[in-house]
């Protein structure tokens, strides 16, 4: 019987917490992922660059930012210089690279006219991470 009451009451105390969890989740307002990190294509003196902002209270994985092109059903990857970023510890991936705030990262080769695909992923620091996602992004040259 003492054991069943101890089972019950851990039980209970677990339930409460999910919910607890759940209804702190639900009163948070996380931005959509197009809005939380916002990305567009440059052109200048040098070349094309990535024009990338992140709001406060939300990163990139460095790792899972990947530019491409793509023609004829062939994916080529862009080569991306690499910004500022910090490690972090993060709830799933461990130790990761991370962008915050605003940069521009340097395309070392030249995106194809037309198009130019980004792959991203991030996260909120509340504890939501967005699946990753691909992006189209307009190269119309000067």
């Amino acid at each position: 019987m003492t054991r069943l009451l101890i089972l019950a009451t851990a039980l209970s105390a677990t339930l409460a917490s999910a919910v607890a969890r759940a209804e702190l989740l639900a009163q948070d307002e996380f931005l959509a992922p197009g809005q939380a990190y916002q990305l567009s294509a440059q052109q200048g003196e040098q070349g094309w660059s990535l024009a990338i902002r992140i709001l406060p209270d939300y990163y990139l994985y460095v790792d899972k930012l990947i530019a491409f092109s793509a023609a004829d059903g062939i994916e080529t990857a862009l080569a991306l210089e690499t910004g500022n970023y910090r490690d972090y510890p993060d709830p799933l991936f461990g130790s990761v690279k991370i962008y915050q705030g605003d940069l521009s990262l340097a395309l070392r080769d030249n995106p194809l006219p037309g198009e130019l695909w980004v792959k991203v992923q991030g996260c909120s620091m509340r504890g939501l991470c967005y699946p990753p996602e691909q992006r189209l992004l307009s190269i119309i040259p000067d």
